[in-house]
């Protein structure tokens, strides 16, 4: 392994918690079915997207988000670039469809963008861009 490195979604958190504790003093107050059900899904999304981890192995990058959700890879074979990027914040978090590609992101603005050889492009949020691209550049040359 080439690297591995674990993102914690402090952005997803910032923005769930408040919500959740507020639906949390709702359910003390009237126990609906509504409130109930949206505590839930919220709470599902805060376990499984709390981070995003990546690692780039001698023949793949591969990604998940929390505890092994969302599991995805590419083939260093496939990737053509691998460039620091910049996201727009309106791309928001989570997996998005992008102007660029393909986003998985769990907090900030930054990621890289790999450019594949079939014309896609998947952006993987990082709060290392520069480390993670150096880690793929180097496992493609060494592949």
């Amino acid at each position: 392994m080439h690297y591995h490195h674990r993102q914690r979604g402090t952005a997803m958190m910032a923005i769930l918690a408040p919500i959740l504790l507020f639906i949390a003093v709702q359910v003390g107050r009237d126990p609906t079915a509504v409130i109930i059900t949206v505590f839930g899904l919220l709470a599902f999304v805060a376990v499984w997207f709390n981070s995003l981890t990546v690692r780039v192995d001698s023949d793949v990058v591969r990604w998940h988000f929390g505890p092994g959700f969302w599991r995805k890879s590419v083939p260093l074979a496939e990737i053509e670039q691998a460039e620091p990027i910049r996201t727009r914040w309106y791309w928001g978090l989570g997996i998005r469809m992008t102007p660029q590609g393909w986003l998985y992101n769990v907090s900030g603005l930054d990621g890289v963008r790999l450019q594949l050889r079939g014309g896609e492009s998947i952006i993987l949020g990082s709060d290392e861009p520069e480390a993670l691209r150096q880690a793929i550049e180097s496992a493609r040359l060494r592949a």
